[in-house]
This record gives structure tokens, sequence and C-alpha cells, in this order.
């Protein structure tokens, strides 16, 4: 695989409705890989205040992935569900993904 710069990461999430944890994860690896120059893509199912804050820097959120028109080089899963709905929609894109929590049922390892 040759990967191109800048690249196009995908990052998925189970939500984006709090102010916790992986949901401040997603934001602030969206900015970096932004500042860094790539081209970062949010999906989470549920959205909120942190979705927003996220679109305000210029960056795509959605909460139906069948929307992701882009290309996409990687996929970051923080959530085993959105990470297996992502991989079924990009097969393609190699998966990076963190464990965030070993106890709640979203963030057991595939």
């Amino acid at each position: 695989m040759i990967l191109r710069h800048p690249l196009s990461i995908l990052i998925a999430n189970i939500y984006l409705t709090g102010r916790s944890g992986t949901e401040i994860v997603t934001r602030e690896l969206a900015f970096a890989l932004m500042r860094a120059g790539h081209r970062p893509i949010v999906y989470a199912p549920e959205l909120g205040p942190i979705a927003q804050e996220i679109r305000a820097r210029g960056i795509p959120v959605t909460d139906d992935i069948s929307t992701i028109a882009a290309e996409v080089d990687i996929i970051h899963g923080n959530h085993t569900q959105v990470t297996a709905i992502a991989a079924a929609r990009f097969p393609n894109a190699p998966i990076v993904y963190f464990t965030h929590d070993f106890v709640a049922w979203p963030s057991a390892p595939p």
C-alpha cells in the first residue's frame, strides 16, 4: 500500500454527546491531525456539542457513515461497534484500534 500525504483519517467514536474520555480524545486527535496537514473525518452515530466544536474547525463530522464520499487511508477506531461499521464501509483501509476501557462493553477489544 502506498500512502500519500496528506492522509485522510477516519476517526470512529461511539458518540460525541458528552465531555469525557473518548469524546475529548476524538476532538483533540482531529485537531492535531489537521494541524499536521492531514484530513481528519469524524464518524459517530450520536452527535452533540463536541461534534459542533470539531465542525467549527472545518473538520467533517457525520452520524451517517454512508455520506462519506472521500477515500479513507486509515481508520482510527475508539469503540468496537463503530470501528466494525467503518471497516465494512472502507474495507481496504487499515485500522488502528485503541482500547480505552476494558470494562465498558463498547470498548471491549475486537
